[in-house]
């Protein structure tokens, strides 16, 4: 792996850097730009001033195409690795000290990695104080900022969204305590924090989540055909517990829905096939064995914007869907406003925009993330850029992009692609750049005026997270990653 000779064309910008597999961004520090690797286990650490690998865990899908015996991996044999634990694949996250990750751990256990030189810390297991739960059933959530990087809380999350085994505690019938759904671990000693929150025996936990605000874990769970939440308070350790939801239709939960924190005590709860329902808690339960005071309205397929909330690269939560409908006369619009960080709730910068038809032909649909436990391609430009009170999205348009104001849904700017609507746009912080894959080209943009300020030949999407951003090839395995010049 060594840099390129691609000169940059900002001054801002260092030279491409040529990885030898496919990799995702997950964020950097003064000294180091971390990926994780797409095809294999990998996590890839680079000097953030020359390009040079630093340090790595696990191997490069080349290096894994050969049996011990040391012959080629039949083709019939590579539907094995689909059976790996899902851990094997999961999330990477990082401070400035450490990477936190299941990825190369060998058992599931959660490993702090030093930054530096990629030496183990610590490790940590919750699989080792309930045998109902597993080492290899955790998985690490979601960081309480909503991105790759940790913060300044210094604690991790870990879920164990698994059923536990009947036999286990009191057998089916078992209350709480009963297995362990969460747990919290500190960053610098890899200890478990507090009291593990548990769910009944029988009860089907989800991944927990942190609230909008960062003050709470929500742990979500089916029992006996409901819809329920743990609350559980990082200040003071308290748990709370409410039913959401009791759906009459059992069929909505032959898969599990998906349980979402809106901010304001409200959740949205998506079943099966899209439908949905908010819960607003009215009154929390401080006794597992009560429900709580709730109240739910049927959404039906209009998904509020809070569902999906996200923060951008300078730390703004702000919100972002493409809606949808199965009326074939719905027109489809972009629904986006910004959040007040310490409540959850909105600030009035509401906008709802145009979406191109050809927008549908594609996968990235705009440029934000799919889901909430990712962060890539972040769409919004902060307000100080233009010394506004709102910020504004880069947001796909029929003739390329377009930068559209919240709280005025003005158009600031518009640039022509040559080649229709462009999507998957990542704003860069610090560099105020808007970065975009076209059609064998990437370019960057001043997301200011959306004048054009380079382009270089690629051959793959674009993905970034922060001021770290790739081009991912596809066909040879590649990938080319490039960050700002050194910080320190």
């Amino acid at each position: 792996m060594t840099p390129s000779e691609t000169p940059g064309p900002t001054a801002a910008w260092g030279e491409w850097a040529d990885v030898d597999e496919l990799v995702a961004p997950v964020g950097s520090t003064e000294d180091r730009v971390i990926l994780s690797g797409l095809d294999a286990p990998t996590v890839i650490a680079l000097d953030r001033t020359t390009g040079e690998e630093s340090w790595r865990l696990g191997e490069s899908p080349e290096s894994t195409s050969e049996d011990p015996d040391g012959e080629a991996i039949d083709e019939d044999d590579w539907g094995d690795s689909w059976d790996s634990p899902g851990w094997e694949h999961g999330l990477v996250l990082h401070d400035d000290r450490h990477v936190y990750t299941q990825r190369e751990s060998g058992d599931g256990s959660l490993v702090a990695y030093d930054m530096d030189d990629g030496h183990e810390v610590w490790r940590a297991s919750p699989g080792t104080i309930d045998p109902c739960a597993p080492a290899d059933g955790w998985r690490l959530s979601p960081s309480r900022t909503q991105s790759y990087e940790t913060g300044e809380q210094d604690l991790l999350i870990m879920s164990h969204p698994d059923m536990a085994d009947l036999s286990c505690h009191d057998g089916p019938s078992a209350t709480h305590p009963g297995k362990l759904a969460m747990a919290v671990i500190d960053t610098a000693t890899g200890d478990i924090v507090g009291e593990p929150v548990k769910v009944a025996g029988n009860a089907i936990p989800g991944i927990a989540m942190p609230d909008i605000t960062g003050q709470f874990i929500d742990t979500p769970y089916e029992l006996q055909g409901s819809v329920n939440v743990i609350r559980h308070d990082l200040t003071s350790g308290e748990a709370r517990w409410a039913m959401l939801d009791y759906p009459q239709d059992f069929s909505r939960l032959e898969s599990s829905p998906v349980v979402s924190d809106m901010g304001g005590e409200r959740f949205l709860i998506t079943y099966q096939g899209g439908e949905s329902v908010q819960a607003t808690v009215d009154d929390w339960s401080p006794d597992h064995m009560e429900t709580g005071d709730v109240s739910t309205d049927e959404l039906g397929y209009e998904v509020p914007c809070e569902y999906r909330t996200l923060r951008s690269s300078d730390g703004t939560p702000y919100c972002l869907i493409l809606t949808s409908s199965p009326n074939p006369g719905y027109t489809p619009k972009f629904i986006a406003d910004e959040f007040e960080a310490s409540t959850g709730t909105t600030t009035g910068g509401q906008l709802e925009s145009h979406v191109p038809a050809s927008v549908f032909e594609t996968d990235e649909y705009y440029g934000v993330v799919h889901d909430r436990d990712t962060v890539e391609n972040d769409a919004y430009i902060p307000p100080a850029t233009w010394d506004t009170e709102y910020g504004a999205l880069v947001l796909p348009s029929d003739t390329g992009l377009t930068a559209v104001g919240l709280g005025t849904e003005d158009s600031r700017w518009s640039w022509d692609s040559g080649e229709g609507p462009a999507v998957g746009a990542h704003v860069v912080p610090g560099v105020d750049e808007a970065v975009i894959g076209l059609d064998r080209r990437t370019v960057g943009l001043d997301v200011r005026t959306g004048e054009q300020l380079w382009e270089t030949p690629s051959d793959g999407p674009v993905f970034g997270v922060g001021d770290v951003v790739v081009i991912a090839d596809y066909m040879s395995s590649t990938t080319q990653v490039r960050t700002t010049l050194p910080l320190g």
